[in-house]
């Protein structure tokens, strides 16, 4: 009876979800698609995010210094993988905070009301499936990255104070590749599509016009677009 209950509960979140994102892509226009994401809960987008972080992990990890070596200095690749995915979880969902959380209180400073709409966010969380596909194509871009192009030979032996500025160099080397250059496009690619697919959410949300929605955006997409074309 437990077991009818709790998988009940399982199958009902599974469906709700499932109806939150086939609502978000068969809605008309970006208005529908506001209300239906009001409408539902945070699972979906949650689900969003969670697709955003394990791509955006596994291309952080396929261009480690020490993955590009065979897995040191971690005792194995799993190891590497693990501790990669939580510190690109914290990093990307800062990332995300930061990008809808900033264009949301701009938007409600200039807004009549002056309040921050928590449907920006869920908006957020559906728009992470954006990089889901860009991490994909930057996860086999990074594959075609040479380790003896990049100096991880370098990597060999040595106390932790002797590799630790080898592995910067390194890391500057893969930075620096065409393949590196391609995903940071990619990257820059990804969060203006974010702004232009927001543009209409917040006009909505905040009942603003085309100008000011568009200014609520400008100030974060620009800092993120620099930012990206730096890392």
């Amino acid at each position: 009876m437990a077991f009818e209950t709790a998988y009940g509960a399982w199958r009902a979140r599974v469906d709700s979800t499932t109806d939150a994102w086939r609502a978000f892509l068969d809605a008309d226009d970006f208005g529908e698609a506001a209300e239906s994401i009001e409408y539902y809960g945070w699972t979906a987008p949650a689900i969003g995010v969670f697709a955003h972080v394990l791509f955006r992990s596994g291309f952080t990890y396929l261009i480690e210094p020490g993955v590009m070596r065979g897995g040191e200095p971690f005792p194995s690749l799993l190891s590497a993988f693990v501790l990669n995915f939580i510190y690109t979880s914290f990093q990307t969902l800062l990332l995300l905070f930061f990008f809808f959380g900033t264009i949301g209180a701009i938007a409600g400073l200039i807004a009549s009301n002056r309040s921050l709409d928590v449907t920006t966010f869920k908006v957020g969380g559906y728009l992470s499936v954006v990089f889901v596909p860009i991490f994909v194509v930057a996860s086999v871009l990074a594959l075609t990255i040479s380790g003896s192009d990049v100096g991880v030979a370098a990597l060999s032996g040595g106390s932790v104070s002797q590799v630790a500025p080898k592995i910067m160099e390194v890391r500057m080397n893969i930075r620096s590749t065409q393949q590196m250059q391609m995903v940071r496009l990619l990257r820059i690619s990804g969060w203006l599509l974010c702004a232009l697919v927001l543009r209409p959410v917040l006009a909505r949300r905040y009942s603003l016009g085309r100008v000011r929605s568009t200014l609520a955006l400008l100030p974060t997409t620009v800092a993120f677009v620099v930012f990206t074309s730096m890392t």
